[in-house]
């Protein structure tokens, strides 16, 4: 082998390295920018609930609804809640029986399963992956936390109605926790 052979291999053995360097470069580069994107997308998933949520002239009707009934209970409830002369079971399902109470009462059943399976349709799309989980405990968490403290009387109640334990069950294990369970029975 002449000089010159021995530099076209050289040349050769050095380029074909190169490309395959600029190849894993190039996928690395590309997996970024894929994952990038994927997040974006993600990102604006969960604004599409953010608007659905403040837009919506039904869930805003929903949300308006139950928090004027909560508001015009919050006294009696709170009066029911410092009673000292009751102990926490009785405390409890006395609670328990003035949230249903006031959920047959004042019609909120249909409120309850719309705003409820507006946040199972958020969490689904959390847990597969397609909405950011950030953004959406940024705008939900705390005002779902709050609805779900305020009513699981209500969820436990129709999981009895219905004998199904799961009713909601998503939600909950979501914004309370995955071994939180809100019904005595």
């Amino acid at each position: 082998m002449n000089k010159h052979e021995e530099r076209l291999q050289f040349y050769e053995i050095t380029g074909t390295w190169l490309s395959a360097i600029i190849m894993i470069i190039g996928g690395v580069f590309g997996i970024f920018q894929y994952l990038e994107h994927k997040n974006d997308v993600r990102i604006e998933r969960s604004m599409t609930f953010v608007e659905r949520f403040q837009d919506n002239t039904v869930t805003l009707s929903a949300r308006k609804n139950l928090s004027q009934s909560i508001d015009g209970k919050i006294d009696e409830l709170n009066a029911l809640l410092s009673n000292k002369d009751l102990k926490a079971e009785e405390l409890s399902a006395l609670f328990d029986a003035e949230i249903v109470k006031l959920v047959k009462q004042d019609v909120l059943t249909e409120h309850l399963k719309h705003i409820f399976t507006f946040y199972e349709q958020l969490v689904y799309c959390v847990e597969m992956e397609l909405c950011d989980r950030d953004v959406a405990d940024m705008f939900f968490e705390t005002e779902a936390k709050s609805l779900i403290r305020t009513y699981y009387p209500y969820i436990c109640y129709i999981r009895k109605e219905w004998h199904n334990t799961e009713v909601y069950a998503s939600i909950v294990r979501f914004y309370i926790g995955e071994n939180s369970e809100i019904c005595r029975e």
